[in-house]
């Protein structure tokens, strides 16, 4: 399995890292040459925001659109017929798709944190309201602020790790479940709506038990582990390739 996720991150990652590598110039080279232009043109100062914030959804988007293209053609256009010859076992193959695509969405947002802190730092040194010392010398405050509230930290990555398992596997049960004999035309606007609905319904079923971090943890592993089984199983026993 090892192997298969070593395969499928370095054959993904030339989708991202030059999607990266533009996000952090473009972070660090915007205040260069748009500081004078805000201070100067108001309007020019939300016409800025309102670009750095399409630019931050274009990368999100990317991101998914990605993952999601990824495991449509991997699994069922022509690559399929290989991919599923593997000598690997469905669960090897659908868990290593997941926790790749996992691995890319925190890669991503750490990137798109560090591009925006490097963007809002740089336009700080040039308005002259923080020096370099300044910065340095918070960076011990920061280190201390994150050891003590370490707990809170695990507790909302904890969250956040079942939260983007949920979203990864919704995502591939809507494209596994449509490829079947049961659905032989617009498998892809099925699979469209079939996500729409259950991001619509589970989450409604999940409100009747509370809305605790318990409760929403809980309930979200247990749905996200039952689509994991539900998908393996059409994968075993009625996929079929486009």
């Amino acid at each position: 399995m090892l192997r298969l996720m070593k395969y499928e991150f370095i054959h993904s990652m030339r989708s991202f890292l030059l999607s990266f590598f533009i996000f952090w110039i473009v972070c660090l080279l915007l205040p260069m040459f748009t500081g004078e232009l805000m201070s100067e043109i108001p309007v020019f100062s939300g016409l800025m925001v309102l670009g750095f914030t399409v630019l931050v959804m274009g990368i999100v988007l990317a991101l998914f659109i990605s993952i999601i293209t990824r495991y449509y053609y991997s699994m069922f256009k022509r690559p399929a017929y290989l991919t599923l010859t593997l000598p690997v076992s469905s669960w090897q193959l659908i868990g290593s798709k997941l926790v790749v695509s996992y691995l890319w969405l925190m890669i991503g947002v750490f990137v798109l944190l560090l591009g925006i802190g490097l963007s809002a730092v740089v336009a700080a040194l040039m308005s002259q309201d923080v020096s370099l010392s300044l910065l340095f010398q918070l960076i011990p405050d920061v280190i201390n602020k994150f050891f003590s509230e370490f707990s809170v930290f695990l507790k909302y990555f904890l969250y956040g790790t079942v939260e983007i398992y949920h979203l990864i596997i919704f995502i591939y049960f809507a494209l596994t479940v449509v490829h079947t004999k049961y659905c032989c035309r617009y498998r892809l606007a099925v699979a469209l709506v079939l996500w729409f609905i259950m991001q619509l319904f589970f989450p409604l079923i999940r409100n009747q038990f509370g809305t605790s971090y318990t409760v929403l943890i809980f309930y979200d592993l247990m749905i996200s582990i039952l689509l994991t089984v539900a998908t393996v199983y059409i994968i075993d026993h009625h996929i079929e390739i486009e």
